[in-house]
């Protein structure tokens, strides 16, 4: 019975991310499969390792939550707070559930063909948008492609990862049509003006391509991103204009000056000079997160009081200083939070070294776990290619946390890790198999 439950809750995940903006979809895949999980807990006799290391991070982090006294205890179950700091709660549920169940190969397809389903209809959304611009799929000040969620750079992650999961999928299936349509991808992400993911995709797509050592695929494929780039200034002329933006000698003479002057902290008032004013408020924030992580190394100032105004500060500054009080600032219903846009500088800053090690341990742990995986399957192309894939979209998390905070996305986490976790289950359920085979002979 779980098995049926457990394809059920990969498709609700995936299209629940897709339709982020109307959360029905995700509210039943996180009820369903919270109910499987307590069933097959009692008959569980082995759990993923790597289901562990989620466990000590949540505790880990919810520690550090209530330590500063970031939240009150009805806060944990508010909307508003998940839709602010508590974020990062959300995005990795998906691990706890595969670390439990097992799939089956028709579940690993079943995913392929759900991400396609997405991207065809991704594609649609967005000719639809780029011809009519309607307002139920546009969003922000320029109108950008959100589809159905609920902002840009969360549209743009999810618009990327799908592209990166089908293209890296059909080179290493031979599949013309499959990497063709992961690469098409490109164009919904343009249209999210997502400069994290476009960067994010091409930096994967020359990984795969250094590691594959192919050079008619390689060739193909700098053909086709070369002319997809060409088209932006076309299609997504506010997307060009923001990536080309970012290495102006204007931009870079601010962000110089920010970096060296801002003392800014939540609540003031932010100056900025400067006609790239996105740009430099991300190093205003940087440079604040930096300021903090310097204050306490170790433990951090404690997470979720990040954004806080007129913090009350306590321990001893340079080793253990924690943010003890202070107005809180949970997010939702109006409220803009700051944050570094980069994951290892926000983590650092909130949870210190042990949170972003505990955090780098666990996303390092699923790359080397489906690198081996795809060594176990080097004779099942298929199933081969999904893990080599899924390799692709830890280093897209990887990448796209340079330059925002993709490790606490939901919009990234849920799906990347839905689809990860199939790998993950299927993976384990193998590997029983072999050494049952073992044990018989």
């Amino acid at each position: 019975m779980h098995f049926r439950s457990t394809a059920l809750v990969i498709s609700l995940f995936l299209w629940g991310v897709f339709f982020l903006k109307f959360q029905v979809l995700l509210i039943l895949a996180l009820g369903i499969a919270g109910l499987v999980s307590i069933y097959v807990l009692p008959h569980s006799f082995k759990i993923d390792r790597i289901g562990f290391l989620a466990v000590v991070v949540y505790v880990y982090f919810i520690l550090s939550t209530f330590l500063v006294n970031a939240v009150d205890a009805k806060d944990m179950f508010s909307l508003e707070y998940y839709n602010g700091d508590g974020r990062i709660f959300m995005a990795y549920l998906p691990i706890f559930f595969f670390s439990l169940v097992w799939v089956e190969r028709k579940d690993v397809q079943s995913t392929v063909r759900t991400v396609f389903y997405i991207s065809l209809f991704s594609i649609f959304l967005y000719f639809v948008w780029l011809i009519a611009h309607p307002s139920a799929l546009s969003g922000g000040r320029a109108s950008n492609f959100y589809g159905f969620l609920t902002s840009h750079t969360g549209a743009g992650a999810f618009f990327g990862l799908v592209a990166v999961f089908l293209a890296l999928y059909g080179y290493e299936t031979r599949s013309p049509p499959t990497a063709t349509l992961g690469l098409v991808m490109l164009l919904p992400v343009f249209g999210s003006a997502s400069r994290q993911s476009l960067v994010g995709f091409l930096i994967v797509l020359a990984w795969y391509f250094l590691r594959r050592a192919r050079p008619t695929a390689f060739f193909g494929g700098l053909f086709a991103v070369v002319a997809l780039l060409s088209i932006m200034p076309i299609v997504a002329p506010h997307t060009y204009q923001r990536s080309a933006a970012v290495l102006s000698m204007d931009t870079l003479e601010g962000m110089k000056r920010v970096a060296t002057t801002s003392e800014w902290e939540p609540g003031e008032e932010k100056t900025i000079e400067g006609r790239q004013h996105n740009i430099l408020e991300r190093v205003l924030y940087q440079k604040y997160a930096l300021r903090r992580f310097l204050q306490s190394p170790f433990l951090g100032i404690g997470l979720g009081r990040f954004n806080d105004h007129d913090l009350e500060m306590s321990g001893i500054e340079g080793l253990t200083y924690f943010a003890v009080g202070g107005k809180k600032i949970l997010g939702g219903h109006g409220q803009l939070l700051a944050g570094a846009h980069n994951s290892y500088i926000q983590l650092a800053a909130d949870v210190g070294l042990l949170g972003l090690g505990l955090m780098l341990w666990l996303w390092a742990s699923l790359y080397f776990r489906l690198k081996r995986a795809a060594e176990l399957f080097a004779e099942d192309p298929k199933i081969r290619s999904f893990f080599i894939a899924c390799q692709g979209l830890v280093l897209f998390v990887f990448v796209g946390g340079m330059v925002e905070h993709t490790m606490a996305a939901p919009a990234l986490c849920l799906p990347v890790l839905t689809i990860v976790g199939v790998g993950l289950a299927y993976h384990r359920k193998a590997l029983a198999r072999l050494r049952a085979k073992e044990h018989a002979a």
